[in-house]
């Protein structure tokens, strides 16, 4: 068990090692399609061959909703996990050899979390063996169109012959929609329970995009952040897919403002699927999608005096300003100074205390502080006051006693 384990983490060692910094180099496409239709309404190097990633677990979702509508297996069909599908890489729900899992999990598990370890599961039990099922999603990406797309694995993990396009992930979630719309749904569900915690949806779009109901993510370092989403406004459902981005947030601001401008400004669509990756940050559009930050106060040091400055919700809208072409004046407002309350770290908890205790404790506290107040002087009395006139007396007192007494001595 310690070697398999040792040979598990070298393989995953291996694969950042050989393939960290090539998520820059990945190649980047994205296509929209009419999901009634079919019909492309916008691309950009849609058919160029790219890493399908974890959307490979498209197919394999695919190959067990059709084996539940063929009547082979039922939701409570209890599937046994394997060595081997137990040692997968991560993202994974963790199996354990010898242990079962229900066909309504394995869809919850790779439909929310994109698990490694079930989709393993899944195709040695329908079909036996890995190499058999890997086939069948070949034949069967024949028969639905996918004519440039290639399986290796039935998770996505990463295979230099292991290739598709973002047409062909478009063919195969409208075959999804199409086909099998009363399992689809478990595409769009935001979260599943797992013993006391909670799984989120790897797809941080739902519920944020208005319409859009149903998504899959993929990601590995030769192939990049990718993401295939469908979304419905005024009865018209459209296919997205968005392949090869560097970063998470740039492929859901990407897909945020090509779903908006889609159903907004139809005939700009050609331009903003084709549009740098390096601006995407900067557009207004973003903001309107309700993607970035919520726009509120912030603390910032100033380096200069070390000094804490707060940012008021105008000076957000002074940028958004910029961007749109206004002029900031009208913008301006006077800051405003707000005290800042301490934070209290930490607290001692003391044990309960009797009658007898308490009493003790306060005629402590009251000496203390009459104590403390016999010692100190107070500010008021320095120039003037009784305390004053007593030190003046004494020191008169003195100066007398010194002159009386006989000189010599």
């Amino acid at each position: 068990m310690i070697f398999m384990g040792m040979a598990n983490l070298l393989r995953i060692v291996c694969c950042f090692c050989l393939f960290v910094g090539q998520t820059q180099g990945a190649t980047y496409s994205a296509v929209i399609t009419e999901l009634k239709t079919g019909n492309v309404l916008a691309q950009s190097d849609a058919q160029t061959p790219v890493y399908p990633a974890s959307l490979t677990k498209l197919m394999t979702l695919y190959i067990l909703f059709q084996s539940l509508e063929q009547g082979h297996i039922r939701m409570d069909t209890v599937f046994k996990v394997s060595a081997f599908a137990a040692r997968q890489p991560p993202s994974k729900w963790g199996l354990k050899p010898g242990s079962r899992i229900s066909v309504r999990q394995c869809i919850l598990a790779l439909s929310v979390k994109s698990c490694n370890d079930v989709a393993h599961v899944v195709s040695e039990n329908l079909y036996q063996s890995t190499g058999l099922f890997v086939k069948t999603m070949n034949a069967t990406a024949l028969k639905l169109g996918m004519l440039k797309t290639v399986f290796h694995n039935p998770s996505g993990w990463h295979h230099r012959f292991q290739k598709t396009t973002a047409h062909d992930m478009a063919i195969l979630m409208r075959a999804i929609c199409m086909n099998f719309p009363q399992y689809s749904g478990f595409l769009g569900i935001p979260s599943i329970q797992k013993g006391n915690g909670v799984v989120r949806n790897t797809n941080k779009l739902l519920g944020r995009v208005p319409g859009l109901y149903l998504g899959k993510t993929g990601y590995t370092c030769p192939s990049g952040y990718n993401l295939v989403t469908v979304t419905s406004r005024n009865n018209q459902p459209i296919i997205s897919v968005v392949m090869g981005m560097p970063s998470k947030i740039q492929r859901d601001q990407l897909m945020a403002s090509l779903i908006e401008t889609c159903y907004k400004d139809p005939s700009r669509l050609h331009l903003a699927i084709a549009k740098p990756m390096t601006t995407l940050s900067k557009t207004p559009h973003l903001i309107l999608a309700q993607l970035s930050k919520p726009i509120g106060t912030k603390q910032v040091r100033n380096n200069k005096t070390g000094n804490k400055k707060r940012k008021s919700k105008r000076l957000a809208a002074v940028s958004l300003a910029k961007i749109q072409g206004k002029s900031p004046r009208k913008y301006r407002v006077k800051s405003i100074k707000k005290t800042v309350k301490p934070i209290v770290i930490s607290q001692k908890i003391r044990p309960q205390q009797s009658k007898k205790q308490k009493t003790l404790q306060a005629r402590k506290t009251k000496k203390r502080s009459m104590i403390r107040a016999s010692n100190a002087i107070p500010r008021h009395a320095k120039r003037r006051g009784p305390l004053r006139k007593a030190q003046k007396r004494q020191s008169l007192i003195k100066r007398r006693q010194a002159k009386q007494s006989p000189s010599g001595i």
